[in-house]
């Protein structure tokens, strides 16, 4: 856990939710707001490849620490944002259960 102290939180990310909105013909269109932003400690934990279609695609398994926002109930629905990376929210754990720090699995498609 000692990239989850303040000295490591050194990223800023967005966290967004996802909006379903209709299109011109009705089709479902999904989209993503900002809720919030913090600063969090991102730690790489692994990855894999995987073959989607004919591409090879490579995923980025990373730990991400970021202190518990009042209000938000982050969940696998949410995504964080670092500059140009995007991470999928894989599980949120509460960090012993304290209420004060979220240690979170996440993938990053490349």
């Amino acid at each position: 856990m000692a990239l989850g102290t303040l000295g490591n939180m050194r990223h800023q990310v967005t966290i967004e939710e996802p909006q379903e909105l209709t299109g011109d013909t009705g089709e479902p269109i999904r989209t993503w707001k900002s809720v919030a932003t913090a600063w969090a400690a991102i730690d790489a934990a692994g990855g894999r490849e995987n073959v989607g279609g004919e591409q090879l695609l490579a995923s980025g398994g990373r730990r991400i620490w970021i202190r518990r926002i009042p209000g938000l109930a982050l969940s696998v629905q949410h995504r964080i944002v670092c500059g140009s990376q995007i991470f999928e929210i894989n599980d949120v754990r509460d960090v012993q259960q304290r209420g004060a720090m979220w240690d979170i699995s996440a993938t990053e498609a490349v």
